[in-house]
């Protein structure tokens, strides 16, 4: 088995561990990480520490720190591994991606890779390259999305997607900005707050729903047409006191002054985008929070309207979510004989015609799925990358790009 080296470039973000949160016999335990001295480098540090000392199956992960005030100058020239993973500032990501493809380093970028439109032209060149370049699609990976999209393509039991619907695919979904990984409260980085490093909410946690979208409309088959309908935006309000506590600074930093009014940031966190997908409806609704409330929790709702079938993961208490099923009127006697030649097991729900998944046990948590989508990226360098992974890539931001500048109209 072919042993991946690991490179870590200046890691600002705490996906940049989550990856490693398991051990892997395809990768080398030496991680070599370059970056400068500072918060960044000392939290990814330090996540890896609590997965290689946690009492259940700890990982035996050895960090090869180099210091760096040039760290993607160093790691191309000194090059201890075969793949570079990006996650911290994303003004910049997809200028040292093509920088790295194009010297045959495979790239592993969290989300977003691109957050500008002049950004898609270093997306181009690092695709026309021979390395592997992938963003960190977790989303994929969760279970109940993965059988949701199983049911869609099942066409006896979903009969397509019904166009007249109205929004036929649904995507919503909730964040906050405090929150606790591994059982530590994470602290996110001043620029973190800064648009113009992070990116405006339209362009960020909506890569993972454009990706999902294209999927269920078949783009791992055949890419669909994509058309931008319309798009909008709008800020969460972040006081000096939560601000404070989830980066732990006492003031507000020079970058994002210009966007504080009355002592409050004004947060570009929130967006909506309406499109099609081959003439199928899609609607996508990000909106992020301080904290949880109660009655709203982190979570998606991805609802898909079919003609025989609605087939919907919601977003429940505690972060946890269910699929439910629900036959359209007349329809009944065609799902559940098309139900009965599946494998999956669904239970009535009483007072209603609506069926609902039954799953066993507990779903992995959603940072284990940063593992899952490791080993799809090694899959690809051992195996070769799909082209409909590198046309999805470029229809993914393409959208994303037009969304934004729609938003800013």
């Amino acid at each position: 088995m072919i042993k991946h080296r690991i490179m870590v470039l200046d890691p600002g973000h705490f996906h940049a561990a989550l990856p490693f949160m398991y051990s892997s016999p395809r990768i080398d335990e030496d991680i070599h990480v370059y970056a400068p001295q500072g918060q960044g480098l000392d939290s990814f540090v330090g996540m890896i520490g609590t997965f290689n000392q946690r009492q259940e199956a700890p990982t035996s992960w050895r960090l090869q720190i180099h210091h760096s005030c040039d760290p993607l100058g160093d790691m191309i020239k000194e090059r201890p591994g075969d793949i570079a993973v990006l996650a911290g500032k994303n003004r910049l990501k997809a200028a040292n991606t093509a920088v790295l493809a194009q010297t045959g380093i495979h790239v592993f970028a969290d989300k977003p890779l691109v957050i500008e439109p002049q950004g898609l032209r270093f997306l181009h060149e690092a695709l026309k390259s021979n390395a592997v370049v992938l963003d960190m699609m977790t989303a994929r990976e969760e279970p109940l999305p993965r059988i949701q999209r199983e049911l869609i393509a099942d066409n006896e039991l979903f009969g397509g997607f019904d166009t007249s619907a109205g929004d036929t695919i649904y995507i919503e979904s909730t964040h906050c900005l405090s929150k606790s990984i591994n059982g530590r409260q994470l602290i996110r980085p001043e620029w973190y707050f800064d648009v113009t490093e992070q990116g405006e909410g339209i362009v960020d946690v909506t890569t993972h729903y454009a990706d999902l979208a294209l999927l269920m409309s078949g783009a791992d088959k055949s890419l669909p047409e994509v058309k931008l309908i319309a798009a909008t935006h709008w800020a969460t309000l972040v006081s000096s006191r939560e601000f404070r506590a989830v980066c732990g600074a006492e003031h507000w930093t020079e970058s994002i002054r210009g966007a504080v009014r009355n002592n409050m940031l004004e947060l570009m966190a929130n967006g909506e985008i309406v499109a099609e997908c081959d003439g199928v409806p899609l609607r996508i609704r990000i909106e992020w929070r301080q904290q949880s409330m109660p009655g709203i929790t982190e979570g998606i709702n991805l609802i898909c309207r079919g003609v025989n079938c609605t087939i919907a993961v919601l977003r429940r208490e505690m972060g946890s979510a269910v699929l439910e099923l629900i036959p359209r009127p007349g329809k009944e006697h065609i799902v559940k004989m098309a139900l009965s030649r599946r494998r999956e097991r669904f239970e009535p729900i009483p007072g209603s015609t609506a069926l609902r998944l039954h799953v066993e046990g507990n779903p992995p948590e959603h940072e284990a799925q940063f593992a899952a989508t490791l080993n799809r990226f090694l899959d690809y360098i051992d195996t070769g990358v799909p082209e409909w992974e590198k046309a999805m890539l470029n229809a993914k931001y393409t959208l994303l790009m037009q969304a934004k500048a729609a938003a800013q109209e």
